[in-house]
């Protein structure tokens, strides 16, 4: 076979033409495409700052769902700042911290351009025992702040002394609740101890505002909500009337129960396994008079200890094993 003729000096120059027209065309449309791009985030940005897409007031902002908790204490805790454009608005920040510090078992936002407004859909989670705050000589007439901080924003509510908790740790002041605080139906378990007292810092930061009179600042960690929730789901299972959880001491968590006081000792994974215990102890009335008896010892769920009073002698006590289990 012959060899391919070599391209003659004109192919070769047409062909170095057609490759720098193609090179301008990709120019051309490289420059076209960052030119559209820049107009629209332009435009959008231009579009963003228009009045009549701008929320100005919390009346612009619409909450739904919400049957026990007030939309004035769902409003307090949305971390907004007005005016807030519309389009600037981060739904899903919003709905998280409502989600995280509210007794709110979901939150769903949308915005409405025409007219701007904000639609806050929520689904409560009902609230499950109260809490009170610690630290003076009568717990029901202590009143504190409660700060978490939550990202982007920290969350402040309060003052209250009374609060109201669901099964995963979320809580309210009962000012939150206008109709369970008229009709005084409040759940019957109580926890003391579920707050923990704020950092120096954050304590000497609140006592520069009015609301520090008489009123400490207090947190709730995530760790102490995540304990909390598996707690609960332990405790609603009993068939042991549980009416309060003391839980001030981190060495010492006790129960107060229909069979008595319980001590437990601190709050781990031994848990479960006291609560059998207990279970198994129900028939107690039957062998020990409940006056008599000071509290159940439960540190060691395989060997439970019964306190009692000594008979005729005020104050004295005497440690006994539990009564078989009939």
């Amino acid at each position: 076979m012959g060899r391919a003729a070599p391209p003659s000096e004109q192919a070769i120059l047409n062909r170095r033409r057609q490759l720098r027209g193609q090179k301008r065309l990709k120019f051309l449309i490289s420059t076209w495409r960052t030119l559209a791009i820049s107009g629209l985030a332009g435009s959008l940005l231009w579009l963003a700052s228009l009045p009549r897409w701008v929320i100005h007031r919390p009346n612009q902002v619409t909450i739904r769902g919400n049957h026990t908790l007030s939309g004035t204490a769902i409003q307090a805790l949305l971390p907004l700042q007005y005016p807030q454009s519309l389009f600037r608005l981060q739904p899903q920040v919003l709905a998280s911290t409502l989600e995280t510090a509210l007794p709110i078992q979901k939150a769903l936002i949308t915005r409405q351009l025409f007219p701007p407004q904000v639609i806050l859909e929520v689904q409560e989670q009902a609230p499950i025992a109260k809490t009170l705050c610690v630290g003076a000589v009568n717990p029901m007439e202590q009143r504190c702040i409660l700060r978490q901080d939550l990202k982007p924003t920290p969350v402040q509510q309060g003052p209250a002394g009374i609060w109201l908790l669901d099964s995963r740790g979320r809580v309210a002041p009962l000012s939150s609740y206008p109709h369970l605080q008229t009709s005084g139906k409040l759940p019957t378990l109580t926890v003391l101890g579920l707050f923990t007292p704020a950092p120096p810092a954050a304590q000497k930061q609140l006592s520069k505002t009015d609301l520090a009179v008489d009123s400490p600042l207090m947190t709730l960690t995530q760790a102490r909500q995540t304990s909390w929730a598996m707690m609960y789901r332990q405790i609603r299972q009993s068939p042991i009337k549980i009416t309060t959880v003391d839980w001030r001491s981190a060495n010492n968590l006790i129960l107060e129960t229909e069979l008595g006081r319980v001590r437990l000792g601190p709050y781990n994974e031994s848990f479960p396994e006291q609560l059998k215990a207990l279970t198994r102890m129900e028939k107690l009335p039957r062998y020990v008079n409940p006056q008599q008896v000071l509290y159940i010892d439960l540190t060691n769920p395989e060997r439970p200890l019964i306190q009692v009073r000594e008979a005729g002698k005020a104050g004295a006590n005497n440690q006994q094993p539990s009564p078989p289990t009939p």
